[in-house]
């Protein structure tokens, strides 16, 4: 059986014995394959839409969002895109902070030296920069791996440092 309240409408909640994403336990007379269940995992709590699991919660307050793997607080996948949209100036600051509220779109704050810097990697080739090393407190920007480090302007190359410090 189920348990249906409200208006009469195709919005009304109803409680029944699902327990998949395809047939939620909490749905809505008029769209049935959206809601909330418990995907036979203790202590989880998972969200539907048009019949698939578009977001669960875990018991160590792990939240994913297309994902099931929940590896951290926050765990975000969308295998048809490489973005991640936090906000635009019409909804929200559009600023993203780690650490830190805030104040500029991408503020990033931590206690030691290797939580205050950024990494990118393609292949062997590694750029970095930050607020302070492992060794040094000083702000930095470089390669992390033992190539060249090139300054470009313009899409153009105009200067660069080689791996063995040389300009």
């Amino acid at each position: 059986g189920s348990i249906t309240s409200g208006a009469g409408d195709n919005f009304d909640p109803i409680i029944r014995a699902g327990r998949t994403a395809a047939a939620p336990a909490y749905s809505f007379t008029g769209d049935l394959d959206t809601g909330m269940f418990n995907p036979n995992t203790s202590n989880t709590i998972a969200f539907s839409t048009s019949g698939t699991e578009k977001m669960r919660l875990d018991a160590s307050g792990n939240l994913g969002v297309g994902t099931t793997s929940l590896a951290s607080k926050l765990n975000v996948y969308d295998s048809s895109t490489s973005s991640v949209v936090v906000g635009t100036n019409a909804t929200f600051s559009g600023f993203v902070g780690i650490g830190v509220t805030p104040t500029v779109a991408l503020d990033v704050s931590a206690a030691n030296n290797l939580g205050s810097r950024a990494r990118f990697t393609k292949g062997a080739y590694t750029l970095q920069f930050g607020a302070g090393r492992d060794v040094s407190t000083v702000p930095f920007i470089g390669t992390e791996s033992n190539h060249d480090f090139s300054f470009i302007t313009n899409d153009s190359e105009k200067m660069r440092l080689d791996a063995n410090g040389n300009l």
